[in-house]
């Protein structure tokens, strides 16, 4: 079994995989999509200092922090990633024959592979995924 644990992981996701994500066949419909792409035109912060107003930020890379649609957005961002490795062959098989190789929750990815080697190669394609879309 191997923990993987993104740091700092909204600040790592491009606005460009987040549509490309939503693209993806049954994630999301056009209206969603344009309406998440119109969203991000406006997703920016106010930097105060002492209650003194000095600049408005456009958040232009990240998932903007603090939305309630931001968690939902990330978890779609990981759909192609979880398809990837349920694919896989690999992975802890229970009683009644269901297999289980990636139990994912928001940052944090636990991945079962009978041996060493099958470890490897999962933390392999998660090291090569992650790297892909700039995380």
């Amino acid at each position: 079994m191997a923990w993987i644990a993104y740091k700092k992981v909204y600040d790592l996701v491009s606005h460009s995989w987040i549509l490309e994500s939503l693209e993806l066949p049954n994630v999301a419909n056009n209206a969603v999509i344009e309406f998440i792409r119109r969203s991000m035109k406006n997703w920016n912060v106010d930097m105060m200092s002492c209650g003194e107003f000095l600049a408005k930020v456009n958040i232009r890379r990240e998932i903007f922090q603090g939305d309630s649609l931001s968690p939902l957005l990330f978890a779609i961002c990981m759909i192609l990633l979880t398809e990837i490795l349920r694919k896989v062959s690999t992975g802890r098989t229970f009683k009644k024959g269901e297999k289980l190789n990636l139990p994912l929750f928001m940052d944090d990815l636990k991945i079962y592979g009978k041996n060493e080697r099958e470890i490897n190669g999962l933390v392999s394609t998660v090291e090569i995924f992650s790297y892909d879309i700039g995380m």
